[in-house]
């Protein structure tokens, strides 16, 4: 499957956003109001990291990593 750069950084935010959200409604308490700063924080910390995934090789280097 053919995926642009901008496909890919899109998947990985969301993705990432995904894992963080999970992880902070294991982490925190389950109300609302305790989820919210959780949810911000993944979401600023999926981007700049999803960022460095796709345009930066980020992902290219822990496979090879992976793979030695």
């Amino acid at each position: 499957m053919n995926q642009t750069l901008w496909t890919r950084f899109l998947i990985a935010t969301v993705l990432l956003i995904m894992a963080g959200s999970a992880i902070g409604a294991l982490a925190l308490p389950p109300d609302p109001i305790s989820q919210l700063p959780g949810f911000v924080l993944a979401v600023v910390l999926a981007i700049p990291l999803a960022y460095w995934l796709v345009y930066r090789g980020g992902l290219s280097n822990l496979q090879s990593q992976i793979q030695n």
